[in-house]
């Protein structure tokens, strides 16, 4: 059985029967379920935006580091699709690689952060005058499965309070 409840006056979510986001400010906009996977995007009146997606996984380590692979595919060195360009290499400059909180992929948590948006939440970004959000990704254990939160902030805001916020029931 799935369960969606949300209380405005205490802005509670759950996301499913293992995980609850509670944070004050965010009102959910979009959820989706299927049989081994669950997400849910919240937003406040900033625009900043929590996306927390719960995977069932058989190997987690497996799933968190195709996953963290498939981030740093985003900054690979890559030919330029315009033909008419004037180099024929895109490159990120080094200050907008992302970084990994550990050399391990071990749970609960990983982050990866300095990884930048731009207004439509596309990641990946390497170019200044495109930023709109900062972006940070939580890799966490939530019993046996997966639970990524992508946190897109604006520069002031405070990113430990969001992922404090997001627990695990089981």
């Amino acid at each position: 059985m799935r369960l969606l409840l949300i209380l405005i006056t205490f802005s509670i979510a759950a996301i499913n029967e293992n995980v609850r986001f509670q944070h004050n400010g965010y009102k959910l906009i979009k959820n989706n379920h299927h049989n081994n996977f669950s997400s849910s995007i919240f937003q406040n009146k900033d625009n900043e935006r929590v996306e927390i997606s719960f995977y069932k996984v058989k190997n987690k380590k497996i799933f968190v580091s195709d996953e963290i692979k498939r981030i740093y595919l985003l900054f690979q060195d890559r030919d330029d699709p315009y033909l008419q360009a004037i180099t024929n290499k895109r490159k990120c400059l080094k200050k907008y690689l992302p970084i990994i909180s550990s050399n391990s992929l071990d749970m609960p948590i990983i982050s990866v952060s300095n990884i930048f948006s731009d207004k439509r939440y596309n990641v990946g970004i390497c170019e200044q005058s495109n930023v709109k959000f900062n972006v940070v990704l939580y890799y966490k254990q939530c019993a046996r499965n997966v639970l990524i939160i992508k946190y897109f902030f604006l520069k002031n805001s405070d990113k430990s309070d969001i992922i404090n916020s997001v627990k695990c029931l089981k």
